[in-house]
């Protein structure tokens, strides 16, 4: 039986040489009456496929009553604690324009000084889409502890879709190795450029308590 699609979803290509996740812009009858779809893709942001619909698999929305949530107001602190908080915008270390609390500017958004409550949507904003990302990246996430899925957040707000790249710390998240991911996390060159910040993220995932140091 085919998948049904709708336009709008949440996909995930599967099978071949690559997976990706993204979104259905259209669905579509051949002539031949084959259904195809058009799959936008998370990464890189606006490339366009056409996908058999046997090679896109729906990506299930996590049910609140299936996970455990964590603390937003702690995570929030956290990420200031490990960004900083700019309210003018200025270049980071990779020399992209950032502002409020690790912002990356987009086309688009001016660089100017942004207010006390623009710097808190955007935190929002980027919050809700680094959660996005590891819902695609590891669907599992949401089931691990309070502190563990604030350090995860964290991770991918940091790293974005760059966290895909970590297999052996994800596969040990799986398994909820959490003294492997840690080690993963530790040996990783991304340790020694976030510097203090993987120090107190390693610790939380491998024991599911906040980090009491600075």
């Amino acid at each position: 039986m085919e998948n049904e699609l709708n336009i709008g979803e949440r996909v995930q290509k599967i099978g071949g040489s690559y997976q990706a996740s993204g979104e259905i812009r259209a669905v579509f009858t051949t002539r031949a009456g084959q259904k195809r779809a058009v799959f936008e893709f998370d990464e890189p942001p606006g490339m366009l496929h056409i996908f058999n619909l046997d090679q896109l698999a729906s990506i299930m929305e996590p049910s609140k009553e299936n996970h455990m949530s964590y603390d937003e107001d702690a995570l929030r602190l956290e990420l200031i604690r490990d960004e900083g908080k700019r309210l003018t915008p200025y270049r980071d270390s990779m020399g992209y324009w950032t502002v409020g609390i690790g912002h990356l500017l987009k086309r688009g958004e001016k660089r100017e000084t942004i207010t006390e409550r623009q710097c808190l949507e955007y935190l929002i904003g980027d919050i809700v889409d680094a959660e996005q990302k590891l819902d695609s990246i590891l669907p599992g996430w949401r089931n691990h502890g309070d502190a563990r899925q604030r350090a995860m957040v964290n991770l991918a707000f940091n790293l974005g879709w760059g966290l895909k790249q970590f297999v052996n710390f994800l596969n040990a998240m799986e398994r909820e190795d959490y003294a492997s991911a840690g080690r993963h996390l530790r040996d990783s060159k991304w340790a020694e450029q976030v510097k203090r910040r993987a120090p107190r993220i390693i610790h939380m995932i491998v024991t599911d308590t906040a980090w009491e140091g600075v």
